[in-house]
C-alpha cells in the first residue's frame, strides 16, 4: 500500500475525529468505513465523536451518520461482529439501533451469540437491539438459555424482556425463573397480567403487597376472570394518595377494566389530585364510549378554546373535565358505599356487600383497628372474616400484629380462629416470637 493511501486514510481519520462540522466528520467516517482501514473507525473513541451539540446541551448522537453507516456495515459480517463488540461504549446504542432497523431478523443470531456472554450495560444494549431487530427473537432456538439468564438478573431491562415474552405468548415457560426473582416494576407485573399467568406464589405476593404499592395492579386487574378478592383488596387499599397513584399507573400502562370504575368514582369523591387523575383515566380508557352510552344525557364539548386534550369517542369529544363529570354522574346514580352498613350487617350475622366492607376497612385507624380485629376473632363474627378482616390484615400491619396477639392470648376459641386466619397466604404476617415469619408462598 502506497504512502499516499496511508496519508489519505490518516487525514480522513483526523477529520472523522475532529472535523469542524458534523457533515465533515460524517463524510470522513463513512469514507474510511468503506475502505480497507474500516476497523480504525469502528472504535469507541471514533464512534463517540459522531455527535453534535448546540453548546448548551449535552452532545447527541448523529443519527444520520449511523443510519448510513448501518447500510455499509450490514453488507460485511466482520463489520457486524465488530459493531456488536462495541455495545456499551458511548453512542453505541445509536449504531446498534440503526443496524437493527437495517438488518432486522438478519442480526438476531449474531446478537444472540454476543448476548450470551455479556453483562451490565452491554447486555442491556444488545437486548434492546434484539427487540428492535425482531420482537419475536425470544422464540428462536437457543434463545431460552439466554432468556433464563436475563430473567435472573434484576435490572431495568427485565421488564422489557418479560413484555416481549408475553407478546410472543411464551412467558409461561419461564415462570420458575420469575418465581425465584419476583417482579418489582410496573412492566414486569404488567407482563404477567398480559400473559394471564396464574401462579399461586406470584398472585399471593401481589395481593400481599397491593396495599403498600399499586404497582401490582397491572397484573391483578388483567386476570380473567377477575377474582372478587382483587376488587375487594383494591377498594380496601384505596386511600387518596394510593388511589391517585393507582389510576396514574392504569393510565400509563393502558389498564382498561370496569373494575377500575369504582376506584375512579372514589377518586372523584377524594377531590384534588385523585379527582384529576380519575378524569384522565376515563378519557384515556377504551371504556369511555361505554360510559358515554350509559350516560346518554351527558353532553360533551365539541371544541375547547384552552387547548385541553380531547378523546374522540364515536365522533364525540371528551375532555378530562368531562371525564370527571361522567364519573360524578355515575356515582350519583349508584348507592354510596357505607362502612356503618357493613358493620351493622356483620353484627346481625349477615355478610356485607364488598364495597361496603371495603369502606369499613378504609375507615379504620389506630385503636379502632385493634378493636375490630378482637371483635371479629373473639365474638366471633365469621361473616366479617373474609370481607373485612382479610383485607384489613393485608393493608394494615397493625391488624396483622393484633391477630398475632390474639393467637398468643390463651382464649381457646379465639386462638383457633386466629390460627385459621394466619393461614392466609396473601397477607404478609409479622415475625412471631415462637415461629418464623409467615410470608406469601
Amino acid at each position: 500500500m502506497g504512502a499516499d493511501t496511508l496519508s489519505s486514510a490518516d487525514t480522513l481519520m483526523e477529520q472523522a475525529l475532529r472535523g469542524g462540522s458534523i457533515g465533515t466528520r460524517r463524510d470522513a467516517f463513512l469514507s474510511v468505513l468503506r475502505g480497507p482501514h474500516w476497523r480504525s473507525v469502528l472504535a469507541p473513541h471514533v464512534i463517540s465523536s459522531q455527535a453534535y451539540t448546540d453548546g448548551k446541551t449535552a452532545a447527541q448522537p448523529d443519527w444520520l451518520t449511523f443510519e448510513r453507516a448501518a447500510e455499509i456495515i450490514a453488507e460485511d459480517d466482520e463489520k457486524v461482529q465488530r459493531s456488536l463488540e462495541l455495545a456499551g461504549c458511548r453512542f453505541s446504542d445509536a449504531l446498534l439501533s440503526a443496524l437493527a432497523r437495517r438488518m432486522k431478523s438478519g442480526l438476531v443470531e449474531s446478537a444472540l451469540s454476543h448476548l450470551r456472554t455479556s453483562d451490565g450495560a452491554r447486555r442491556a444494549l444488545l437486548q434492546r437491539a434484539l427487540h428492535e431487530a425482531e420482537p419475536a427473537w425470544v422464540t428462536r432456538p437457543g434463545a431460552a438459555q439466554v432468556i433464563r439468564r436475563q430473567l435472573r438478573a434484576m435490572d431495568q431491562d427485565r421488564g422489557e424482556l418479560m413484555l416481549a415474552l408475553a407478546r410472543s405468548q411464551i412467558l409461561d415457560r419461564f415462570v420458575s425463573e420469575i418465581r425465584k426473582q419476583p417482579p418489582i416494576g410496573v412492566e414486569e407485573w404488567s407482563a404477567l397480567g398480559r400473559a394471564q399467568i396464574r401462579d399461586d406464589l406470584l398472585y399471593n405476593l401481589a395481593m400481599a403487597t397491593l396495599g403498600q404499592s399499586p404497582t401490582v395492579l397491572t397484573y391483578l386487574l388483567r386476570l380473567d376472570p377477575l377474582p372478587d378478592a382483587v376488587i375487594l383488596r383494591v377498594m380496601a387499599s384505596a386511600r387518596a394518595e394510593w388511589a391517585a397513584a393507582a389510576l396514574e399507573i392504569a393510565v400509563l400502562d393502558g389498564v382498561d377494566t370496569p373494575a377500575l370504575i369504582p376506584l375512579a368514582e372514589l377518586g372523584v369523591r377524594f377531590g384534588g389530585r385523585s379527582m384529576a387523575i380519575a378524569g384522565s383515566w376515563v378519557t384515556s380508557s377504551k371504556l369511555a364510549v361505554d360510559l358515554l352510552d350509559d350516560l346518554a344525557q351527558v353532553r360533551c364539548q365539541q371544541s375547547v378554546a384552552d387547548g385541553r386534550e380531547l378523546l374522540v369517542a364515536d365522533g364525540r369529544e371528551l375532555s378530562v373535565a368531562d371525564g370527571r363529570q361522567l364519573l360524578e354522574r355515575l356515582r350519583q346514580r349508584q348507592r354510596v358505599p357505607s362502612a356503618e352498613r357493613a358493620l351493622e350487617q356483620g353484627r346481625r350475622g349477615e355478610t356485607p356487600d364488598l364495597f361496603d366492607a371495603a369502606a369499613l376497612v378504609r375507615q379504620l385507624r389506630g385503636r379502632r383497628v385493634r378493636e375490630m380485629v378482637r371483635e371479629i376473632l373473639v365474638k366471633p363474627r365469621r361473616e366479617l372474616l373474609e370481607v373485612v378482616l382479610h383485607p384489613l390484615c393485608a393493608v394494615n400491619e397493625d391488624a396483622a400484629r393484633e391477630v398475632m396477639a390474639v393467637y398468643r392470648s390463651g382464649d381457646k376459641e379465639a386462638v383457633a380462629l386466629a390460627k385459621e386466619v394466619r393461614s392466609w397466604a396473601d397477607v404478609t404476617w409479622p415475625l412471631d416470637e415462637t415461629t418464623q415469619e409467615i410470608e406469601p408462598h
